[in-house]
């Protein structure tokens, strides 16, 4: 299904707009994978649900222009959205990453992260 999602085309452009189909059991882990969506879309840049998607409706296009402001949005495939991290201290692990980031807030907060938080301190 991941490949079928990731082949369609919008016919304007003749671009695949979406850049990746995860499946939900090769990318998240715990107790609760069962609880989420089977596949979750990564869009290119310029593309996302619409939202009456979002809100369980069904558009009788596939592809519409998107005319209002996107704010706050979270639909892109992570490789499309580049990110840095700015910061006072020597990051000390290797290769951090956005799972990292909670770890190290709680830490930051004297909590401890949840034994099941994958992520780790980058600071420690």
């Amino acid at each position: 299904m991941s490949e079928k999602l990731e082949a369609v085309v919008d016919p304007e452009t003749d671009l695949n707009p979406i850049k990746q189909a995860y499946r939900a059991d090769e990318v998240y882990t715990g107790p609760n994978v069962g609880s989420g969506p089977d596949i979750i879309l990564g869009y290119a840049r310029g593309y996302r649900g619409s939202n009456e998607s979002a809100l369980g409706e069904i558009a009788a296009a596939v592809f519409s222009d998107n005319l209002n402001k996107w704010s706050g949005d979270h639909c892109m495939a992570a490789e499309e959205v580049p990110g840095i991290l700015v910061c006072s201290r020597k990051i000390r692990k290797e290769n951090p990453s956005l799972l990292d980031m909670a770890p190290t807030f709680l830490r930051l907060f004297d909590l401890p992260p949840a034994p099941d938080m994958i992520g780790r301190d980058i600071f420690a």
